[in-house]
């Protein structure tokens, strides 16, 4: 963490209720791994909950795509299934979004995070820190 970063504290953001299920289920679990590396914030809530309903987005066009790569219209013409459309979206911008978070191995090699204090430290810092 460079010296003159902004740090805004450390509160873990609460899951927006619009998200859907899938979506929901994905925010538990990422949350379970990003909470403790005291890496997010309340300002992070908007970019997880997009990656996530990303996420719910890409689970659903994979769904649709167990009809095949081709599909017939009700014409009979052959053509793309449009869900590999909405899938292939989805994943491009879920992996955007996932390494703002350090969710890949290239992206957490760039990652520069504070060590993580023991309770007994992170009482003596809060008695001793200076006030602003």
């Amino acid at each position: 963490m460079r010296k003159t970063e902004v740090k805004v504290p450390q509160k873990a953001p609460s899951p927006p209720a619009w998200l859907s299920g899938n979506a929901k289920r994905e925010w538990q679990r990422v949350m379970k791994i990003l909470s403790p590396l005291n890496i997010i914030t309340e300002l992070d809530r908007t970019i997880l909950a997009a990656y996530c309903q990303c996420y719910a987005d890409y689970v659903e066009a994979l769904d649709h795509c167990k009809h095949g790569i081709l599909i017939k219209t009700t014409s009979g013409n052959v053509i793309q299934n449009p869900a590999i459309g909405v899938k292939n979206t989805a994943l491009k911008l879920l992996h955007k979004m996932a390494t703002e978070f350090g969710m890949s191995p290239s992206a957490r090699s760039q990652l520069e995070t504070p060590p993580l204090l023991t309770k007994e430290e992170q009482k003596k810092e809060r008695f001793f820190a200076k006030n602003a």
